[in-house]
């Protein structure tokens, strides 16, 4: 075998996406030397202190977010609820590409912002006098929608959630991304 065939078989698999520094579950855990979203810490105690923002992970690790960032970046919403928004998410997806940008997900962006109009209309406040709870409670009534373009387009993301789980179980992190 020639010397250099293992660093081409390294390049080869990191043109696919492949990088050996990304974390891993480590032996003795369930799934060990799958891809997760923390890195392996030595001393768990020091795992759980780190703040959510410092902990690694994978790009496509949080899946769709049921309100699209292109509907709550561009408005004036407090930072706190913001941040809902932010946060709920689908979790990984077996097959990322049925959440990119397509037209599709477009109209179901539209769709949720008609929504979001809705529901401020109806409870009578401003972008700004929305709450964190408020958010919490308008994503929930996303994710239950009737509107046909958001009830289909949650169901489709939903049906990616669990070929997810299925697929590497509970314990793995990084399946499809956000695309929007």
């Amino acid at each position: 075998m020639r010397s250099g065939a293992p660093s081409l078989v390294l390049s080869a698999l990191r043109k696919y996406g492949y990088n050996p520094e990304e974390p891993r579950v480590p032996k003795g855990n369930p799934g060990p030397g799958q891809w997760t979203r923390v890195a392996a810490e030595d001393d768990p105690e020091k795992a759980s202190d780190a703040p959510e923002s410092d902990i690694p992970y994978q790009r496509y690790g949080r899946g769709h977010h049921w309100v699209p960032r292109t509907v709550f970046e561009k408005r004036k919403f407090l930072k706190q609820t913001k941040s809902v928004f932010e946060n709920a998410t689908s979790g990984p997806l077996a097959d990322r590409k049925v959440n990119y940008n397509s037209e599709e997900h477009i109209e179901y962006n539209k769709a949720v912002s008609g929504l979001l109009d809705d529901y401020l209309k109806k409870n009578k406040i401003t972008e700004q006098q929305m709450t964190p709870a408020q958010a919490e409670e308008f994503v929930q009534e996303v994710k239950t929608s009737n509107v046909p373009v958001i009830r289909n387009f949650v169901a489709k993301i939903n049906r990616e959630v669990l070929r997810y789980g299925w697929r590497y179980g509970p314990w793995r992190r990084g399946g499809g991304g956000d695309e929007e």
